[in-house]
């Protein structure tokens, strides 16, 4: 897929500076919420498949990084401090959470991701994940019919599962296909939660 993509940059004297327009962007999933970062102050990541690419968005290079995946990367988070990537792998029936060293995206010539800790979430597929900003905790939530909040460590050990207990109207509700977690920047043990 060919996508246009706009970035907003720092305003410069020259007004014309203030976007930078890259035309074409290939491979890039429209239809997912969470699948272009930045890893840094110039480097803009995002997904296609299997792989990761990466653009820096002063010099227009870009990189692309193979990850073995058993279905297709689907979301990307970045942590606070742009030092660790959380890609989830979908499968039909399963998640799988892997965590990855964002250094070796950065300026390395690797063709490869190997990630640093992986977790199988088996009969649960994530729509949303957010990772702490003091790097400690991972909250994901799960689509239907589970509707499950798992938390982790950043070790990816569940720590706790919350099953969404809806009043007994739910029958009549129409469910919503957007969903979203993150953590409040300022409180580590409290999450945001839309869906």
């Amino acid at each position: 897929m060919m996508t246009n993509l706009t970035i907003k940059k720092k305003a410069h004297l020259n007004s014309d500076n203030e976007f930078l327009k890259i035309k074409y962007v290939y491979g890039l999933n429209t239809q997912k919420k969470q699948t272009c970062k930045f890893i840094s102050n110039t480097t803009l990541a995002y997904l296609a498949g299997c792989n990761i690419l990466t653009i820096d968005i002063e010099t227009l290079k870009q990189k692309i990084f193979h990850f073995k995946c058993k279905g297709q990367i689907e979301i990307l988070e970045i942590s606070t401090d742009q030092r660790y990537g959380l890609l989830v792998d979908i499968d039909y029936k399963y998640s799988i959470l892997n965590l990855v060293d964002l250094c070796e995206l950065k300026g390395s010539d690797s063709k490869s991701i190997i990630p640093k800790n992986s977790t199988e979430i088996k009969n649960e597929i994530i729509n949303s994940v957010s990772i702490s900003t003091n790097n400690e905790l991972i909250a994901c939530h799960t689509n239907q019919p589970n509707n499950n909040l798992i938390i982790f460590s950043f070790r990816l050990e569940i720590l706790n599962k919350i099953k969404k207990n809806w009043p007994s109207i739910e029958k009549e509700r129409s469910y919503s296909d957007e969903y979203y977690v993150c953590f409040l920047p300022y409180d580590n043990r409290r999450l945001f939660i839309v869906g």
